[in-house]
């Protein structure tokens, strides 16, 4: 299902606003980069991850956290991702969650699971659609 999100200027403040989320951030003072290569999905590796799924393993994340900032890792790799974090001082998390389609590269990239579950949560579809590149 197709949402609208609206991307603007707002003074000095690039805008994104959503249905259930309004998302700004402070414009460069020299002229803004060129935005349009990381909107155009062309580029990108398309594939779909069940929500539920992802929601259960960043829950799991967040309740290793015990108040540290700690980043959780995503090795987007084949046909599944692999997400993993490590606090010393609680313990570990590595499980995988399995894709959509077999993606031709891995991609390595690492969030804040309380940043990522809360943007999560503002969507109803069951599968979300994710789009990466290397």
């Amino acid at each position: 299902q197709d949402k609208t999100i609206f991307i603007g200027t707002c003074g000095k403040q690039l805008v994104f606003s959503g249905d259930f989320f309004n998302f700004f951030s402070k414009l460069l003072a020299d002229s803004f980069p060129a935005y349009k290569a990381i909107l155009d999905k062309e580029a990108f590796m398309a594939c779909g991850i069940d929500k539920s799924k992802l929601a259960k393993s960043l829950k799991r994340s967040i309740c290793l956290l015990s108040g540290n900032f700690l980043a959780t890792r995503f090795l987007f790799k084949d046909n599944f991702v692999n997400v993993s974090m490590q606090n010393n001082e609680v313990g570990m998390l590595d499980e995988q969650i399995n894709l959509s389609t077999n993606l031709q590269e891995q991609v390595d990239i690492k969030f804040y699971a309380p940043n990522l579950l809360s943007g999560l949560n503002a969507f109803d579809n069951n599968t979300i659609e994710l789009y990466l590149k290397s």
